[in-house]
């Protein structure tokens, strides 16, 4: 298997070394893994095919992943079919906005060791979802977050990536509040309460 990495630098692509990219099968550790070339090229061998997910690694500092295609498809986050001739174009950017705010729990007490998470709306793709913990005054600040709609969540505590389970999510899917991120946007919540 084969790609590309490049970042989004106005109308052109630059391309990026030194990006980790890793192949597994749900269930398994990471089974490929190489890193792309100084123009931004990369090739596993010994890809196994069937379906595997995608892993990256390495990002460049204040940037995220805004999309993940073979040829003319987006590949989706749960994973794709992989045969011995993908080819995959991996495309970062870099005008990702902030968050930042205040986790409070039910009597509007700031919460220290809070756990905030970040889900996409728009799951149908490789997506970013984006997770936090709050300071001694309860304050979070995520940052590089890909512009879309958002919903976050805040919990006292949290096992884990539990969040990016869907039977774990479903009581929570309707007091999630919705938030949009805008490209370099810097955007305030004064209280999010936890659930």
């Amino acid at each position: 298997m084969d790609g590309q990495v490049d970042i989004q630098d106005g109308d052109s692509l630059k391309p990026v070394p030194r990006v980790g990219i890793g192949l597994w099968t749900p269930g398994l550790p990471v089974s490929t893994y190489n890193s792309s070339l100084e123009n931004g090229s990369f090739f596993i061998n010994g890809v196994s095919e069937g379906f595997q997910r995608l892993e990256l690694l390495g990002l460049p500092q204040h940037t995220y992943v805004a999309s993940v295609r073979e040829r003319d498809t987006d590949i989706p986050t749960e994973g794709f079919r992989v045969s011995g001739n993908t080819s995959i174009h991996i495309i970062l950017g870099s005008d990702g906005g902030t968050i930042t705010g205040t986790i409070v729990n039910s009597n509007s007490e700031k919460v220290h060791d809070g756990i905030v998470v970040l889900l996409p709306d728009h799951a149908n793709r490789y997506t970013n979802h984006y997770s936090g913990s709050s300071n001694d005054d309860g304050e979070f600040n995520i940052r590089d977050i890909a512009p879309g709609d958002y919903h976050i969540y805040a919990w006292q505590s949290l096992t884990g990536g539990a969040y990016l389970n869907t039977e774990f999510m479903a009581p929570y899917q309707r007091s999630g509040q919705s938030v949009t991120i805008k490209s370099n946007e810097h955007l305030t919540l004064a209280d999010l309460h936890i659930q």
